[in-house]
């Protein structure tokens, strides 16, 4: 049942860990099951009040502050994996 997944495409290893974590948040912040890399947070049936609860809790479980603005400028899962890794490796560069 578990396949060769380490063998797969490189560039994906190092996004992927926090896309799966991203996609949870979703699922828990919205209820909803099933949410894959490419769904988008509106579509799903996010707001404004759940949207804010959702950075809530990356700040709380990731220990990364994601601004509103960049939120609604990658509300996808996929490209909010990639701003919070951006933030955390500004945070780690000491930026």
């Amino acid at each position: 049942m578990h396949g060769p997944a380490q063998a797969g495409t490189p560039a994906q290893g190092s996004a992927r860990p926090t896309g799966e974590r991203m996609a949870e948040l979703y699922e828990r912040v919205l209820r909803v099951g099933d949410v894959r890399q490419e769904d988008d947070f509106f579509v799903l049936g996010g707001t404004s009040l759940s949207a804010i609860e959702l950075l809530d809790t990356i700040a709380e479980e990731l220990g990364v502050r994601v601004p509103v603005g960049d939120f609604y400028r990658a509300t996808g899962v996929a490209e909010l994996a990639d701003v919070v890794d951006a933030r955390t490796a500004e945070r780690a560069g000491g930026a």
